[in-house]
């Protein structure tokens, strides 16, 4: 499928929303999608995060943090680097320093996943969703001391809550 912007790449992004009950989709290019905003130039793929992973964990040496192991599962973090998965539950605890600087590369600066909205979930969810959305890019522009566009931001925030009672 062609890039319903440019029309010369393939689509490799995928979007739906939906707006008064009506479901609308748009297939896009990357190149399209960093133009337009949508995604970010700095994201992050799952293959470059383990890779980074693995390749910090190779190049520290038995005394630092990369050494230890949990206590459940005996699983070092160099070993997640490798096969991508965590041991236990407990894993997030025993290695939250090395995972918080990776997750929010992932996540755009953010170290909690905001999720995505289910097809048919509704337009409130997606107003929720916006308004988190909104609070971090506020949050993000006040701790650079962007105050103009802070103000932007803010007063769309202000706008979204006076139209939902919140």
């Amino acid at each position: 499928m062609r890039c319903q912007i440019c029309d010369e790449n393939n689509a490799t992004i995928h979007l739906t929303e939906i707006e008064k009950g009506v479901q609308k989709e748009l297939h896009i290019c990357e190149p399209c999608a960093i133009k337009k905003g949508i995604i970010q130039k700095n994201h992050i793929t799952l293959k470059e995060f383990l890779g980074k992973i693995a390749s910090q964990s190779e190049g520290e040496d038995d005394e630092s943090e990369s050494s230890i192991r949990c206590p459940g599962c005996g699983a070092s973090f160099q070993d997640f680097g490798s096969s991508g998965r965590l041991g236990c539950a407990q894993d997030y605890e025993v290695f939250e320093n090395d995972l918080l600087p990776l997750l929010e590369k992932m996540h755009a600066g953010a170290s909690q996943h905001a999720g995505k909205i289910p097809s048919g979930a509704g337009e409130l969810v997606a107003k929720e969703k916006e308004l988190r959305e909104l609070k971090l890019s506020l949050e993000k522009l006040i701790s650079q001391e962007k105050y103009e566009e802070a103000a932007r931001i803010r007063d769309q925030i202000k706008q979204l809550e006076s139209h939902h009672g919140h």
